[in-house]
């Protein structure tokens, strides 16, 4: 995986996803003027891409806080400069990897910016949606207490403003499933 990465950037994809065919283009234009990270938008399916389920628009900037509060950060559209920021691991945990290799770098950086043209597609398998909310529940707030060592107060802030944006996400693609 990462560590075996050779080039000046970054970048994830699963096999069952889609980028856009500009999207390294479109990455590769932008990331010199930006302080080595971005993401962009995307559009969310249905597991045989017919019924278009949802789109999630990054904001401009996200910053270390905005990420503890909701993740807009996908590894679908994850962009990053190595050659300038250097290579981060994704924690040695179960869950939640992607999100603490973000913070690893919003830690070096004031932000990440987002490109607001959805640049890519997620695929949606119906069981993903049914799948245990009670444990990534759990995980989350395991990730802010045991890896981002928060304290009770702080996981807790950070905790509830998560749930709300996950509950919108949530709904808004069950809604069209």
């Amino acid at each position: 995986g990462i560590a075996l990465a050779k080039g000046n950037y970054m970048t994830f994809i699963d096999a069952d996803d889609v980028w856009k065919p500009h999207f390294l283009a479109e990455n590769v234009a932008r990331i010199a003027q930006s302080e080595g990270f971005l993401c962009a938008s995307y559009e969310m399916y249905d597991a045989t891409l017919t019924q278009k389920l949802g789109e999630l628009i990054v904001p401009e900037y996200a910053s270390y806080a905005a990420i503890l509060k909701t993740n807009t950060i996908s590894c679908l559209t994850a962009f990053i400069d190595i050659s300038r920021l250097g290579k981060e691991f994704m924690p040695e945990i179960k869950y939640r990897q992607d999100m603490g290799l973000w913070l690893k770098y919003l830690k070096k950086i004031n932000s990440v910016e987002g490109i607001q043209e959805s640049l890519a597609i997620y695929r949606i398998r119906k069981q993903s949606l049914s799948s245990n909310k009670i444990n990534l529940l759990k995980h989350q707030w395991t990730y802010y207490r045991n890896v981002e060592k928060l304290s009770v107060l702080t996981s807790g802030y950070y905790f509830s403003i998560w749930m709300y944006y996950g509950a919108k996400k949530y709904w808004m693609i069950k809604s069209k499933y």
